[in-house]
């Protein structure tokens, strides 16, 4: 390397300038990610591995329903290499932008506690914003292992998850949904008349897939429908009831809504 190049290197590096551009791998970006980027004045590439650090987290911890621990490592072993070489080329392209004003270039080069600082509240800001509206979204959209609804404004009514509750002015509607062994309810205990193999029951596709509808109550519950579904061993039920009987007939559009969401994925 020429005397007059390493000076460029040194200018635009700043501390620590001889290991970063001897090294293939870098400790610091190992530790601390993204904001050693930001450290060393990688904003744009910083703000991108922060992103797909973050969806990476709501996509294994959400959508898989997995640990984020092994894709955590993963990117910040992938941090441990890719560092010199996307700064190098960060670095190369302000020498070649800044290199006839190397007061310049020592600016925009070096290290920067203050970007640490901003990006460590702005990340923090939309990690939170991003957590929330997860949140929220995913608790309207309700899931039981394969089975999948929308909520449409019921609350979860009981630990167990499977129990929801919408109470209004002039009605209290409440439903019972979940794999059958889950929600703690035996058919031959409930529902008279019922048949293992569903023959006695009214069917109903509901988004291509078909439910059998039992309108035979106990005598505790006289004012609900239930739907069932039965894949392979397992069988699921959809129970919507009101607190009384003025309650069922004034939910029978909330019920409607639930139901038509009902799907497998």
């Amino acid at each position: 390397m020429k005397k007059n190049d390493l000076k460029l290197l040194e200018t635009a590096i700043g501390k620590n300038n001889e290991k970063l551009i001897h090294k293939k791998y870098s400790i610091p970006a190992f530790l601390f990610g993204p904001l050693y980027f930001a450290y060393r004045k990688c904003y744009f590439i910083s703000f991108i591995f922060f992103i797909i650090g973050l969806l990476t987290g709501v996509l294994f911890t959400k959508v898989l329903n997995l640990s984020f621990l092994i894709p955590l490592f993963l990117l910040h072993l992938s941090y441990l290499y890719l560092f010199p070489i996307l700064y190098k080329r960060n670095i190369s392209k302000k020498i070649e932008k800044y290199k006839k004003d190397l007061s310049i270039l020592k600016e925009r080069g070096g290290v920067s506690v203050v970007g640490v600082i901003f990006s460590t509240i702005l990340y923090s800001l939309i990690t939170v914003c991003v957590v929330v509206s997860v949140a929220v979204l995913w608790k309207r959209q309700v899931h039981t292992n394969k089975l999948f609804f929308d909520t449409k404004g019921f609350a979860v009514a009981d630990a167990s998850g499977t129990v929801f509750i919408k109470q209004e002015k002039d009605k209290t509607c409440m439903m019972q949904i979940g794999p059958l062994n889950e929600t703690g309810m035996h058919l031959m205990q409930y529902y008279y008349g019922f048949k293992e193999d569903f023959s006695n029951m009214e069917k109903e596709t509901i988004n291509k897939k078909t439910w059998y509808v039992n309108n035979q109550t106990s005598q505790e519950e006289n004012f609900t429908t239930i739907y069932l579904y039965k894949e392979e061993k397992k069988t699921y039920i959809a129970k919507f009831y009101g607190k009384e009987e003025k309650d069922y007939a004034l939910c029978q559009q909330d019920f409607n809504e639930v139901k038509e969401s009902l799907k497998f994925k």
